[in-house]
């Protein structure tokens, strides 16, 4: 698999670099559901398209029969639209754009309508939104991506979107690659197996993030701390409390100074690490927290401090 990509990075808060999984310090508890979405926006590459008024259906129709430019400018709509949606469902807010009750056969009619060659794009945006849909067949078409060869995805930009969608999913067909990712020599692959296996409900996924606490690059063990905190794993701790310490990251900047120019990476990954420590719920961190609620230096680090002190003490009384 291409360990190497122009496309940007897909995080926001995340350093533009020569490969989209590069130099990743992302707090995977945070990830939203939609990032397969997010993704395929990235890789189309457009800039934002505004005053649309088509439809969802619109939209999918357009980008099955209309002509290359419709067809791509109509997927990012139709996506655009769909992320917008799901966004509005996680705020307990009502759909901007309707969708219908027919989306789902709509959507496998366009899978099963477009070219098997040619239009991998447009077939991966579909099956994404199938997954989205829980369709059931949806895991099947998305698999077909991890077969793609150089010739038809030579950034494997596509291949590895598939991965992340069918792992969000908890598709377990991600796992033997994630386990792969997980000891390849590119560090942007070994955090990118973090990201994987995050989402993966399976004890060898647990046992790979265990081995990435002890990586040599900081940032596959943060990562791999930040997914097993987030399946309540105290295992994750000793690497989290090194991420809340400010020298950790000021010594990974002098020893790295190319790799951390955000300057908000330190207080993003304190904050993130506060965070999934108080998710523990473990006893000997409550003070900790308590001395970080009421007096780190940063108000930001105090205010999640503040929200991980009342999620640890939740967790205390159960």
């Amino acid at each position: 698999m291409s360990t190497e990509s122009n496309t940007p990075a897909p995080q926001g808060d995340a350093p533009t670099t020569s490969s989209p999984y590069r130099n990743l310090w992302v707090p995977l508890v945070l990830v939203p559901a939609l990032i397969v979405v997010v993704l395929v926006l990235v890789f189309l590459a457009f800039g934002g398209i505004v005053g649309s008024e088509s439809t969802i259906a619109a939209d999918l129709d357009t980008a099955v029969h209309g002509g290359a430019n419709e067809r791509t400018q109509a997927i990012f709509k139709l996506t655009q639209k769909m992320h917008e949606n799901r966004q509005a469902v996680e705020l307990g807010q009502p759909e901007p754009w309707e969708t219908g009750p027919d989306l789902v056969p709509k959507l496998e009619q366009a899978w099963q309508s477009l070219d098997q060659e040619g239009d991998y794009q447009i077939r991966y945006v579909v099956a994404a939104l199938l997954l989205l849909e829980g369709d059931e067949r949806a895991g099947e078409y998305m698999a077909e991506f991890l077969e793609l060869g150089e010739a038809d995805d030579p950034e494997g930009v596509l291949r590895r979107n598939a991965l992340m969608s069918l792992a969000l999913a908890g598709d377990p067909r991600a796992l033997d690659t994630a386990l792969e990712l997980a000891t390849d020599d590119d560090r942007a692959m070994r955090v990118f197996a973090m990201m994987l296996l995050s989402r993966l409900d399976d004890a060898t996924a647990d046992e790979a993030l265990v081995a990435g606490l002890v990586d040599g690059e900081l940032e596959v063990r943060a990562n791999a701390a930040i997914a097993l905190a987030g399946k309540s794993d105290p295992r994750a701790a000793e690497v989290l409390l090194e991420l809340i310490d400010p020298a950790t990251i000021a010594g990974e900047r002098e020893r790295h100074p190319t790799r951390y120019r955000d300057a908000d990476a330190p207080r993003n990954i304190r904050m993130t690490a506060v965070a999934m420590l108080g998710r523990l719920g473990r006893p000997e961190d409550a003070e900790l927290l308590r001395s970080l609620a009421s007096g780190d230096e940063d108000l930001e680090v105090r205010r999640v401090a503040a929200q991980a002190l009342e999620g640890h003490q939740a967790v205390q009384e159960r």
